[in-house]
């Protein structure tokens, strides 16, 4: 079990807030992995408070405690990918975001997606690590928006993106992505996500 020394100088264990922007939970990619995420922290001993949209059914892991973000406009749906619901969706999770690191001590932010983003401008003046869930980049999923596809928006997505890999403790990413966060980003520590049913391929060992 892990135990780290709190800022109030008793020991405890390490509390985390893993802030997901998407449905939680529903059966499929991303609130998946983040259900797996949740699950291996909380067997690793760490509190851990989920933050995530107000859409979902309920779910019961163990040391996890679910929280959710304001609901809004009275959205109960939303689409994989981006999406104007999404976007809405965000801006209360941001809100929920700041409340809970003002009302609890946590040790780091998991922060998962464009979570990240929110985690860079929260976390820092609170003194607060985050980790960057990273599993897409994001100007990149945005080219063919019709809108966030422009030039000189793409360039402040980009920079964006840079700045938060900068001011991450570390990076965790998709396959394929560790050369983009070195490139960006190269004093940021990065791990790749790794399956070893596609080492093997690469491999010829099947």
């Amino acid at each position: 079990m892990l135990i780290i020394r709190s800022r109030a100088h008793k020991y405890r264990q390490p509390r985390v807030l893993l802030v997901s922007p998407q449905p939680f939970y529903e059966d499929r990619g991303t609130p998946i992995a983040v259900s797996y995420v949740a699950r291996a922290l909380g067997e690793l001993g760490c509190e851990v408070d989920l933050l995530a949209f107000p859409v979902g059914e309920h779910v019961e892991l163990p040391g996890v405690r679910i929280h959710r973000s304001t609901k809004l406009l009275g959205i109960d749906s939303v689409p994989v990918g981006f999406s104007s619901r999404k976007a809405v969706l965000d801006v209360g999770l941001f809100q929920r975001f700041s409340q809970m690191l003002d009302s609890r001590v946590y040790d780091a932010v998991h922060a998962v997606e464009e979570a990240a983003y929110m985690a860079k401008v929260l976390c820092g003046s609170r003194g607060v690590p985050f980790v960057f869930d990273m599993a897409s980049a994001i100007p990149e999923e945005l080219k063919r928006h019709a809108v966030l596809g422009r030039q000189p928006l793409q360039w402040l997505l980009r920079v964006a993106e840079q700045r938060v890999l900068k001011g991450a403790a570390h990076v965790i990413c998709s396959m394929g992505l560790a050369s983009r966060v070195a490139k960006l980003s190269p004093l940021t520590a990065c791990s790749e996500w790794r399956y070893p049913v596609f080492d093997q391929l690469s491999s010829g060992d099947v």
